[in-house]
């Protein structure tokens, strides 16, 4: 069973995270995935290169925890494609997560 984790980040601290965290749940139980960890950050502008829930995934893709993140869209990690890349070629080098895959109502699925 491949092990995955959950990113969710909402920008404004009057959002909810919840749905994102539903849809995400969902896919992983249907893709047969162990989640192993929720990351989130709350009321985090996704222009934040530092962001606690994202640096805590990534220190743990380091560690080899998971091997596939869950995000609901791209723009939950990064505001531009090539920040998401950069992020992800990052994680690939250190040998500690396979990929993303990314679950958007509007573009369908892409990823891992």
């Amino acid at each position: 069973m491949k092990k995955v984790a959950l990113y969710v980040r909402v920008s404004t601290p009057d959002q909810h995270v919840e749905s994102q965290l539903y849809d995400l749940r969902e896919l992983a139980a249907q893709k047969g995935y162990e989640i192993v960890h929720e990351y989130e950050d709350r009321g985090v502008c996704g222009k934040q290169a530092r962001r606690p829930g994202l640096d805590a995934l990534m220190a743990d893709a380091r560690r080899k925890k998971f091997s596939v993140v869950l995000v609901a869209a791209f723009d939950r990690i990064a505001r531009s494609t090539r920040n998401f890349l950069q992020i992800i070629e990052r994680r690939r080098g250190d040998r500690g997560c396979d990929g993303a895959f990314v679950h958007d109502h509007h573009l369908g699925d892409s990823g891992a």
